[in-house]
C-alpha cells in the first residue's frame, strides 16, 4: 500500500521489480487473510495497513527541518485518545505491573522503529523503504512461535513467503540476469 500510495500521492517512479515485489506481497496477504472466511478482525486489520501506510506517506510531507523527536511526541499524544477509546470499548481488564512494564518496554521499541521509519522516509523513496517493512513479518512469526506457541499452516507458510521473499529474490535474479547479460554483451565484443 505504501508503494502505491507513494506512487499516487508523492508521484514517485515506480521500478517494475518494485511492482512486482508488490503485487507478490498482496497477494502474500490475501492468503494470510483468507478472504473466504474473513470476519471484522480481518477487516480491521486492513484499515490498520492503510491507516499506517497513509501514515508513513505522510512523513514525506514533513519539514525537512522537524525534529523526528517532535514527530515521535505527535503520534504519541494523538494515539492516546483513541487507545482509551479501543480500551473502554472493550474493556481494560485486570491491568498489572507486569503488563505496564511490558507495555512499556514494547513501547520503546516501537519509537525506535518509528524513529527510524522517519529518518528513513525523509531521505528515500517510499517505495524502497516499504520493501524492507516486509521484515516486521518475520519477527510477528518468530515471536508468535517463541511466547504464544503459535505457528503457521502451510497457506500462511505461503502467503508470508509471498510477502518477504520476492523484497529479496527479485533484486537479486535481476542483478545475475544483468551481470549476465554484460559477460554476453562483452563476449561478444
Amino acid at each position: 500500500m505504501i508503494t502505491v500510495l507513494g506512487y499516487v500521492w508523492l508521484k514517485e517512479q515506480i521500478s517494475l521489480t518494485q511492482w512486482w515485489i508488490t503485487l507478490l506481497g498482496f497477494i502474500g496477504v490475501l492468503i494470510l487473510l483468507r478472504p473466504s472466511n474473513i470476519e471484522w478482525a480481518g477487516l480491521l486489520v486492513l484499515v490498520a495497513a492503510v491507516t499506517f501506510s497513509m501514515n508513513q506517506i505522510a512523513l514525506r510531507k514533513l519539514p525537512k527541518q522537524e525534529s523526528p523527536l517532535v514527530t515521535l511526541l505527535l503520534y504519541n499524544l494523538l494515539s492516546i485518545p483513541v487507545l482509551c477509546v479501543a480500551g473502554a470499548c472493550i474493556g481494560f481488564g485486570d491491568v498489572t505491573m507486569a503488563l505496564i512494564g511490558l507495555s512499556l518496554i514494547s513501547n520503546s521499541f516501537l519509537l525506535a522503529y518509528h524513529f527510524c521509519c522517519i529518518v528513513a522516509y525523509r531521505s528515500a523513496k517510499a517505495s524502497d523503504i516499504a520493501v524492507a517493512e516486509y521484515s516486521g513479518l518475520l519477527f510477528c512469526v518468530l515471536f508468535g512461535w517463541l511466547w504464544f506457541d503459535e505457528w503457521l499452516d502451510g497457506m500462511s507458510w505461503l502467503g508470508a513467503s509471498l510477502i518477504v521473499l520476492p523484497t529479496v529474490l527479485l533484486p537479486l535474479i535481476l542483478a545475475c540476469v544483468r551481470r549476465l547479460q554484460r559477460k554476453s554483451v562483452s563476449v561478444l565484443n
